[in-house]
């Protein structure tokens, strides 16, 4: 290699490792994701108590369970209302399981916000499992009623459907769709 190509070489090698830093910092700065907002819940208030792996049971006044709710954590608020993490409710009485990501429950858990890739599975026709996946998801416990606002996917064996919106009814396995209504029956 002549003079001449080295003094080049040696004045292109930092140009050259610059641009590698920008890049490698740019690219970090991508890929980052971004925190995850807080609900108001947790920006205006401290929580009062946490509790880890929480199991928590609801009994009418006969003693038959209501509901069964688990959460891998559960960060409760001096105001009764707590926040959740991996949220599983089940029963209320009928065959409904609900997952979800995260959740926050208000009023004592009287209503719970499901988020985070909400799945339910019940029964509807008595006998026909089915599935509803969302992004969110209201229970009210005292209504006994789910709803959804956001768009919505139920599959059973034999259909498949999509919906903007979403309400159904705890006591009756009555499951109603709304907005831009789509279904596909398979043979």
């Amino acid at each position: 290699m002549r003079w001449p190509d080295r003094q080049l070489l040696l004045l292109a090698l930092p140009a050259l490792a610059i641009v590698a830093i920008v890049l490698g910092v740019t690219t970090q700065w991508q890929s980052t994701p971004p925190p995850a907002p807080q609900s108001a819940l947790a920006q205006s208030q401290e929580a009062d108590y946490f509790v880890h792996d929480a199991q928590i049971r609801r009994y009418d006044a006969t003693g038959q369970m209501v509901h069964s709710l688990t959460a891998a954590v559960l960060d409760h608020f001096p105001d009764n209302s707590a926040q959740l993490e991996t949220v599983t409710v089940t029963r209320m009485p009928g065959p409904w399981q609900l997952r979800a990501e995260r959740g926050e429950a208000l009023q004592g858990l009287n209503e719970l916000i499901l988020a985070g890739n909400v799945v339910v599975q019940t029964v509807v026709q008595d006998t026909v499992p089915a599935r509803l996946h969302t992004d969110a998801l209201t229970v009210n416990i005292t209504e006994r009623t789910l709803a959804s606002l956001s768009p919505i996917r139920m599959e059973s064996p034999k259909t498949t459907a999509t919906a903007n919106r979403m309400r159904a009814s705890l006591d009756n396995q009555n499951v109603e769709l709304s907005g831009a209504v789509r279904v596909a029956h398979k043979p």
